[in-house]
Formats: structure tokens, C-alpha cells, sequence
């Protein structure tokens, strides 16, 4: 990877789910503007969701049907003190 590589640190948001699946180290996946997985492909590919293990081990591609609620995640970052 870049990281390990060059020593780069990169963010991409990316709608091909392959190139996802492939170049990651870590992903977030963001549904109607809610984290609701976090973790590498690997990890999704084997995770309690059914519809991320499918989307990361690649049984789906195109739009992944999604039921809310969304499972509940820890956040993975926050802001404190910000004002608008």
C-alpha cells in the first residue's frame, strides 16, 4: 500500500466498490450520511452485517440494498468547541 510503501496517508471516497475491496487499508462506510461500519475490507468481509460482509466479500455490487436503523458505531472522530 501507499502507507506502508511511501509512508502516505491518503483518503479517497470512492464509489467502485473493487477498487475499494482491493487497494484499502481501512474503510468507512457511510449510508444517507451515517457511519455504519468501520473496520479493513477483511474485516467487513467477515463482519456481523450481512449486507457489509456480502459488499466486501463481493457477492454485491452496484447499489446494496440498506434497512435503517443503522447499527450503531462508535465515532470514529469528533469536534469539540466548533462554532458556525
Amino acid at each position: 500500500t501507499l502507507n506502508r510503501e511511501l509512508g502516505i496517508t491518503s483518503v479517497l471516497v470512492a464509489h467502485e466498490f473493487a477498487a475499494v475491496r482491493e487497494a484499502a487499508d481501512h474503510v468507512h462506510l457511510i449510508a444517507n450520511g451515517k457511519l455504519v461500519a468501520s473496520g479493513t475490507p477483511g474485516e467487513l468481509a467477515k463482519g456481523d452485517s450481512p449486507w457489509t460482509a456480502q459488499f466486501f466479500g463481493g457477492a454485491l455490487e452496484g447499489p446494496v440494498p440498506f434497512q435503517y436503523p443503522a447499527p450503531p458505531l462508535a465515532p470514529a472522530f469528533g469536534f469539540s468547541g466548533a462554532r458556525s
